[in-house]
């Protein structure tokens, strides 16, 4: 294995399994998967490192999925002021709408 552009005969023994956890309560978006470092040891620090970085990776998630759902409710008031302004349109000209 190449690590940092030097090969080494250290394999990675360790891999910690750590819940991408979302905001509702009903929903998980996955499980980050970390290999550990085989040159650093095991203890509460790391976890708690590893555990920050599933966080950070949730609030990410969770940003995006925010974003996603305010576009779609701009886009669905758009639409909706559109129909709103092409009624006035019409009316204006006389012109029947349902």
């Amino acid at each position: 294995m190449i690590v940092n552009g030097k090969e080494t005969t250290d394999m990675i023994t360790t891999i910690m399994m750590v819940p991408v956890v979302s905001n509702e309560e009903s929903e998980n978006h996955g499980v980050l998967v970390v290999a550990c470092n085989p040159h650093l040891p095991l203890n509460d620090a790391y976890k708690v490192h590893i555990e920050l970085v599933s966080r950070q990776v949730a609030n990410a998630i969770n940003t995006a999925k925010s974003f996603e759902a305010e576009r779609s409710r701009a886009e669905v008031a758009q639409e909706e002021e559109n129909y709103v302004l092409l009624k006035i349109k019409f009316k204006n000209k006389n012109i029947k709408t349902y």
